[in-house]
């Protein structure tokens, strides 16, 4: 017996694709989903070639995605161009309360927290900006 394996990049929907890494309930659904599809077209490899059969499998999978795992699109500032967004950083001089809640409404799932102290305010004092971080994990602590 042999095993064979076909591989190719994936550059389609990226966005709705980076939300299956989560990998919670829902996202182990949605990846089996996606290669149930993949698998239905496995005899037409040949025919269609790799990029082609995942794209057809992914057009089918999207036909039913969940509205619930779409990015939110954040304006970029030009010609009302939208772009997805899989995360956001916070740090100490972050208003937390606004950006915070008010990302999560939008549907902001990934945080990154950087606990850094403010390089400017501290100095050389490595103590003081030990407690800057504290001082925001406490805030954040209390949402």
């Amino acid at each position: 017996p042999y095993i064979l394996a076909v591989q190719t990049r994936v550059e389609l929907e990226m966005s709705r694709l980076a939300e299956l890494l989560a990998m919670d309930a829902d996202a182990i659904l949605e990846l089996d989903r996606l290669r149930r599809c993949v698998k239905q077209r496995e005899s037409s490899l040949l025919e269609m070639g790799p990029t082609a059969l995942v794209g057809d499998a992914i057009s089918e999978w999207l036909a039913s995605f969940p509205p619930y795992f779409e990015l939110p699109l954040l304006e970029s500032g030009g010609p009302a161009l939208g772009r997805p967004s899989v995360s956001l950083e916070l740090n100490a001089r972050s208003d937390l309360p606004k950006i915070f809640l008010g990302a999560l409404e939008e549907g902001i799932r990934h945080f990154h927290l950087s606990f850094e102290g403010d390089i400017q305010a501290c100095g050389d004092d490595h103590r003081v900006s030990g407690l800057t971080g504290q001082l925001f994990a406490l805030r954040l602590a209390d949402l």
